[in-house]
């Protein structure tokens, strides 16, 4: 095995990942040092950009044996500064942004970790079908920050959390030993299920390279609604009545107070409030369903006015088109 000091490791490195592969450049490395609203900054000696599995190996495999500390950076959206390093190098995901294949007969989806997660759920999309992931950062999140954070996002209550969304993983160990976990098979009863080790470790166990993703069908219909109420009892008796009664086309259900919902009417641009005044509490619901009528239209009018009826909520809102349905997600 070679043995590395730092400088000759950093110059190995930047053999590995070519010149396109590297940053050391002062103004051109801020942006990886840097939580998005500015909170944490940190310092480190190379961004690294690997664009393959091997070129990850070989640079994990440089920094084990020189000692060189590590930091996975995906899209760097996070708002807790796990991205954040503290010396060493910066070892990004961005340019394994391949979409390896997509299957949708099988519902499946392979992918780098690289990929952004808003071209993911574009490329089901385009093959009528639904990666069902979905967060504020989707523009600009990664796919592998996603899954090594377990990223919940709006659709958690219907298609659970990332890790409930993934069939298979690679991974490339701290010693730069590559875990092959790429398993398409629903039905796998084989031992010990490895990959869920990785998902919700963010990156303390290895970095995430490729991803087997589960597809879903796509939903022909789509309703979304927000409601006002008085106290977070209430919401929650609303919650377990929508579930009841709509059962599993209830596909989000997201909670805000009145301090946070006036933030976001003072502060962001195109924000509009659909109530003539504030209230202490509001959900926003979505419901889906692969029926391509208006039942369930119908069922979430009839669950909101008896709702109305039973003094649960104060207000609601049904968005009657798909331009008031983005208008009301995007107060969210």
């Amino acid at each position: 095995m070679t043995r590395y000091q730092s400088s000759s490791a950093f110059d190995a490195i930047k053999l590995v990942v070519g010149r396109n592969g590297w940053l050391d450049n002062h103004e051109d490395i801020e942006p990886f040092l840097i939580e998005p609203r500015g909170l944490w900054k940190g310092e480190c000696d190379l961004i690294v950009s690997p664009s393959s599995t091997e070129e990850v190996k070989s640079v994990v495999s440089i920094c084990a044996d020189a000692e060189i500390a590590i930091t996975p950076q995906s899209g760097n959206t996070g708002l807790v500064g796990g991205s954040i390093p503290h010396g060493g190098i910066v070892l990004s995901t961005r340019r394994m942004e391949r979409i390896l294949d997509i299957d949708p007969t099988d519902n499946t989806m392979t992918v780098e970790a690289g990929c952004i997660l808003a071209d993911l759920q574009n490329a089901a999309d385009k093959v009528e079908r639904l990666f069902p992931l979905s967060l504020a950062a989707e523009g600009s999140c990664r796919i592998g920050g996603n899954l090594s954070t377990n990223a919940g996002g709006i659709q958690t209550l219907r298609y659970g959390n990332a890790r409930d969304l993934v069939l298979g993983l690679e991974v490339v160990l701290a010693d730069g030993t590559v875990w092959n976990g790429m398993n398409r098979l629903r039905k796998n009863n084989t031992g010990y299920d490895f990959k869920h080790l990785f998902m919700g470790s963010e990156g303390t166990l290895g970095i995430i390279t490729s991803a087997v993703l589960t597809l879903y069908p796509k939903p022909n219909r789509r309703e979304s609604a927000l409601i006002s109420t008085s106290s977070i009892s209430k919401i929650q008796m609303l919650l377990s009545r929508t579930q009841e009664k709509l059962g599993d086309t209830l596909s989000a259900f997201e909670y805000a107070n009145e301090f946070s919902m006036s933030l976001v009417f003072q502060n962001i641009e195109g924000a509009v409030n659909p109530f003539d005044r504030t209230y202490p509490h509001y959900a926003l619901i979505e419901v889906s369903s692969l029926r391509n009528d208006d039942t369930i239209l119908r069922e979430l009018e009839d669950l909101l006015a008896t709702a109305l009826e039973r003094d649960l909520i104060i207000d609601a809102v049904v968005a009657q088109s798909i331009s008031q349905a983005k208008d009301l997600w995007y107060l969210r």
